[in-house]
Protein backbone atom coordinates (compact mmCIF):
# COMPACT_ATOMS: atom_id res chain seq x y z
CA UNK A 1 0.00 0.00 0.00
CA UNK A 2 3.15 2.16 1.09
CA UNK A 3 4.36 1.35 -3.05
CA UNK A 4 0.88 2.01 -4.64
CA UNK A 5 0.46 5.61 -2.67
CA UNK A 6 3.99 6.55 -3.26
CA UNK A 7 3.70 5.70 -7.05
CA UNK A 8 0.48 7.98 -7.10
CA UNK A 9 2.35 10.81 -5.62
CA UNK A 10 5.13 10.12 -7.77
CA UNK A 11 2.87 10.46 -10.94
CA UNK A 12 1.21 13.41 -9.49
CA UNK A 13 4.48 15.34 -9.30
CA UNK A 14 5.45 14.56 -12.98
CA UNK A 15 2.10 15.77 -13.59
CA UNK A 16 2.42 19.18 -11.60
CA UNK A 17 6.50 19.67 -13.12
CA UNK A 18 5.11 19.17 -16.56
CA UNK A 19 3.53 22.34 -16.12
CA UNK A 20 6.64 24.03 -16.36
CA UNK A 21 8.04 22.16 -19.26
CA UNK A 22 8.44 24.19 -22.49
CA UNK A 23 10.27 23.33 -25.45
CA UNK A 24 10.32 26.42 -28.03
CA UNK A 25 6.78 27.61 -26.45
CA UNK A 26 5.76 23.94 -26.96
CA UNK A 27 4.76 22.06 -23.70
CA UNK A 28 6.22 18.49 -23.16
CA UNK A 29 5.94 15.75 -20.54
CA UNK A 30 8.46 14.56 -18.22
CA UNK A 31 9.23 10.86 -19.67
CA UNK A 32 8.54 7.96 -17.33
CA UNK A 33 12.60 7.14 -18.18
CA UNK A 34 13.49 10.33 -16.99
CA UNK A 35 15.01 9.94 -13.36
CA UNK A 36 16.58 12.39 -10.76
CA UNK A 37 20.34 12.06 -10.66
CA UNK A 38 21.48 9.54 -7.83
CA UNK A 39 24.24 11.83 -6.36
CA UNK A 40 21.63 15.02 -6.34
CA UNK A 41 22.52 15.02 -2.30
CA UNK A 42 26.11 16.10 -3.68
CA UNK A 43 25.13 18.67 -6.59
CA UNK A 44 21.98 19.94 -4.95
CA UNK A 45 23.40 23.04 -3.21
CA UNK A 46 25.57 23.61 -5.62
CA UNK A 47 22.69 23.52 -8.65
CA UNK A 48 20.61 25.80 -6.46
CA UNK A 49 23.22 28.22 -5.47
CA UNK A 50 21.62 27.76 -2.20
CA UNK A 51 25.85 27.12 -0.49
CA UNK A 52 26.11 29.07 2.31
CA UNK A 53 29.61 30.50 1.01
CA UNK A 54 27.51 31.79 -2.37
CA UNK A 55 25.04 33.70 -0.20
CA UNK A 56 24.76 37.39 0.76
CA UNK A 57 22.07 37.61 2.90
CA UNK A 58 22.74 40.87 3.89
CA UNK A 59 22.54 42.23 0.28
CA UNK A 60 19.39 41.86 -0.67
CA UNK A 61 18.73 45.39 -3.46
CA UNK A 62 18.20 43.05 -6.02
CA UNK A 63 15.46 41.09 -4.61
CA UNK A 64 11.95 41.27 -6.95
CA UNK A 65 10.03 42.37 -3.76
CA UNK A 66 12.30 45.06 -2.83
CA UNK A 67 13.12 46.30 -6.71
CA UNK A 68 9.45 46.47 -6.53
CA UNK A 69 9.16 48.52 -3.61
CA UNK A 70 11.72 50.62 -5.03
CA UNK A 71 10.03 51.42 -7.91
CA UNK A 72 6.37 52.22 -6.62
CA UNK A 73 8.93 54.41 -4.27
CA UNK A 74 9.96 56.16 -7.09
CA UNK A 75 6.57 56.69 -8.56
CA UNK A 76 5.94 58.19 -5.29
CA UNK A 77 8.70 60.33 -5.66
CA UNK A 78 7.35 61.99 -8.84
CA UNK A 79 4.40 62.47 -7.13
CA UNK A 80 5.75 64.34 -4.61
CA UNK A 81 7.56 65.98 -6.94
CA UNK A 82 4.49 67.10 -8.55
CA UNK A 83 2.74 68.06 -4.99
CA UNK A 84 5.60 70.12 -4.43
CA UNK A 85 5.18 72.14 -7.66
CA UNK A 86 2.11 73.31 -6.52
CA UNK A 87 3.12 75.67 -4.05
CA UNK A 88 5.38 77.34 -6.89
CA UNK A 89 4.21 80.59 -7.78
CA UNK A 90 2.32 80.80 -11.14
CA UNK A 91 3.77 83.62 -13.87
CA UNK A 92 2.37 83.75 -17.10
CA UNK A 93 4.29 86.16 -20.22
CA UNK A 94 2.20 87.00 -23.10
CA UNK A 95 4.00 88.81 -26.14
CA UNK A 96 0.97 89.80 -29.00
CA UNK A 97 0.94 91.93 -31.95
CA UNK A 98 -1.79 94.41 -31.96
CA UNK A 99 -1.39 95.95 -35.88
CA UNK A 100 -1.45 93.81 -38.92
CA UNK A 101 1.80 93.26 -40.94
CA UNK A 102 3.07 95.64 -43.26
CA UNK A 103 3.37 92.65 -45.73
CA UNK A 104 4.18 89.30 -45.32
CA UNK A 105 7.54 89.21 -44.35
CA UNK A 106 7.30 92.74 -42.49
CA UNK A 107 6.08 94.00 -38.96
CA UNK A 108 6.18 97.16 -37.05
CA UNK A 109 8.23 96.42 -33.96
CA UNK A 110 6.34 99.24 -32.18
CA UNK A 111 3.00 97.49 -32.62
CA UNK A 112 2.54 95.03 -29.54
CA UNK A 113 1.63 94.20 -26.06
CA UNK A 114 3.75 92.67 -23.88
CA UNK A 115 2.11 91.02 -20.51
CA UNK A 116 2.76 89.28 -17.48
CA UNK A 117 0.38 87.13 -15.27
CA UNK A 118 1.41 86.61 -11.69
CA UNK A 119 -0.52 84.80 -8.87
CA UNK A 120 0.04 83.06 -5.96
CA UNK A 121 -2.27 81.46 -3.59
CA UNK A 122 -2.55 83.07 0.16
CA UNK A 123 -3.16 79.98 2.47
CA UNK A 124 -2.26 76.40 0.23
CA UNK A 125 -4.01 74.90 2.73
CA UNK A 126 -4.64 72.28 0.25
CA UNK A 127 -1.41 72.09 -1.83
CA UNK A 128 0.34 71.65 1.43
CA UNK A 129 -1.89 68.96 2.48
CA UNK A 130 -1.24 67.05 -0.55
CA UNK A 131 2.72 67.62 0.09
CA UNK A 132 2.79 66.39 3.85
CA UNK A 133 0.65 63.40 2.40
CA UNK A 134 3.10 62.49 0.18
CA UNK A 135 5.79 62.93 2.34
CA UNK A 136 4.18 60.73 4.64
CA UNK A 137 3.34 57.72 1.95
CA UNK A 138 7.09 57.70 1.11
CA UNK A 139 8.07 57.18 4.37
CA UNK A 140 5.62 54.95 5.02
CA UNK A 141 6.84 53.23 2.19
CA UNK A 142 10.29 53.20 3.46
CA UNK A 143 9.67 51.03 7.00
CA UNK A 144 7.71 48.96 4.50
CA UNK A 145 10.92 48.21 2.20
CA UNK A 146 12.96 47.67 5.84
CA UNK A 147 10.30 45.48 7.49
CA UNK A 148 10.71 43.38 4.15
CA UNK A 149 14.08 43.11 3.97
CA UNK A 150 13.96 41.94 7.93
CA UNK A 151 11.42 39.33 7.06
CA UNK A 152 13.67 38.16 4.28
CA UNK A 153 16.59 38.08 6.03
CA UNK A 154 15.09 36.25 8.95
CA UNK A 155 13.50 34.17 6.14
CA UNK A 156 16.91 33.10 4.62
CA UNK A 157 18.19 32.33 7.95
CA UNK A 158 15.79 29.92 9.16
CA UNK A 159 15.97 28.08 6.25
CA UNK A 160 19.66 28.11 6.46
CA UNK A 161 19.44 26.69 9.97
CA UNK A 162 16.89 24.37 9.05
CA UNK A 163 19.36 22.98 6.17
CA UNK A 164 22.18 22.49 8.84
CA UNK A 165 20.26 20.95 11.04
CA UNK A 166 19.10 18.12 8.23
CA UNK A 167 22.77 18.03 6.98
CA UNK A 168 23.79 17.26 10.72
CA UNK A 169 20.32 14.75 10.76
CA UNK A 170 21.63 12.88 7.94
CA UNK A 171 25.09 12.57 8.84
CA UNK A 172 23.66 10.91 11.80
CA UNK A 173 21.72 8.51 9.80
CA UNK A 174 23.87 7.75 7.50
CA UNK A 175 26.07 5.89 10.59
CA UNK A 176 23.07 4.95 11.84
CA UNK A 177 22.47 2.89 8.59
CA UNK A 178 25.97 1.93 7.89
CA UNK A 179 26.08 0.09 11.47
CA UNK A 180 22.51 -1.76 11.56
CA UNK A 181 23.92 -3.10 7.85
CA UNK A 182 27.15 -4.05 9.40
CA UNK A 183 24.77 -5.66 12.05
CA UNK A 184 22.58 -7.53 9.92
CA UNK A 185 25.51 -9.43 7.99
CA UNK A 186 27.54 -10.31 11.36
CA UNK A 187 24.08 -11.90 12.14
CA UNK A 188 23.55 -13.45 9.54
CA UNK A 189 26.91 -14.53 9.52
CA UNK A 190 26.42 -16.36 13.14
CA UNK A 191 23.38 -17.68 11.93
CA UNK A 192 25.48 -19.69 9.03
CA UNK A 193 27.41 -20.87 12.62
CA UNK A 194 24.77 -21.72 14.19
CA UNK A 195 25.01 -19.18 17.00
CA UNK A 196 22.05 -17.31 16.57
CA UNK A 197 17.86 -17.25 15.13
CA UNK A 198 15.93 -16.56 12.14
CA UNK A 199 13.87 -14.08 14.86
CA UNK A 200 17.16 -12.31 15.24
CA UNK A 201 18.08 -11.76 11.62
CA UNK A 202 14.38 -10.65 11.15
CA UNK A 203 15.10 -7.90 13.99
CA UNK A 204 18.20 -6.65 12.29
CA UNK A 205 16.37 -6.03 9.20
CA UNK A 206 13.79 -4.62 11.12
CA UNK A 207 15.62 -1.77 12.31
CA UNK A 208 17.64 -1.64 8.98
CA UNK A 209 14.55 -0.87 6.89
CA UNK A 210 13.40 1.91 9.42
CA UNK A 211 16.62 3.48 9.88
CA UNK A 212 16.62 3.09 5.81
CA UNK A 213 13.23 4.33 5.51
CA UNK A 214 14.53 7.68 8.03
CA UNK A 215 17.50 8.53 6.01
CA UNK A 216 14.83 8.71 2.92
CA UNK A 217 12.80 11.00 4.38
CA UNK A 218 15.77 13.43 5.98
CA UNK A 219 17.48 13.50 1.97
CA UNK A 220 13.79 14.13 0.93
CA UNK A 221 13.54 17.04 3.90
CA UNK A 222 16.99 18.05 2.93
CA UNK A 223 16.20 18.78 -0.93
CA UNK A 224 13.04 20.62 -0.16
CA UNK A 225 14.57 22.58 2.42
CA UNK A 226 17.05 23.99 -0.11
CA UNK A 227 13.97 24.63 -3.05
CA UNK A 228 12.30 26.48 -0.12
CA UNK A 229 15.44 28.38 0.35
CA UNK A 230 15.88 29.14 -3.41
CA UNK A 231 12.51 29.78 -3.78
CA UNK A 232 12.43 32.32 -1.15
CA UNK A 233 16.22 33.58 -2.78
CA UNK A 234 14.10 34.24 -6.37
CA UNK A 235 17.65 34.52 -7.82
CA UNK A 236 17.42 31.95 -10.83
CA UNK A 237 20.61 33.24 -12.37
Amino acid sequence: MNLENGKLKLAKAKLYLSNYLWIENVPVELGDFVRPEENLIETLEETLKTDEMMLAVESLESHPKIQALETKKSMLEVGRQLKANALLPKINVGYNFIAEPLSLNSFNSSDYKFNVDFSFPIFLRKERGGLKMAKLKIQDLDFDIQQQQLELKNKIKAQQTEITSLRKQKSVIDNLVKDYMVMLASEERMFSFGESSVFLINSRESNLVSAKLSQINIENQFCISNAELYKILANPD
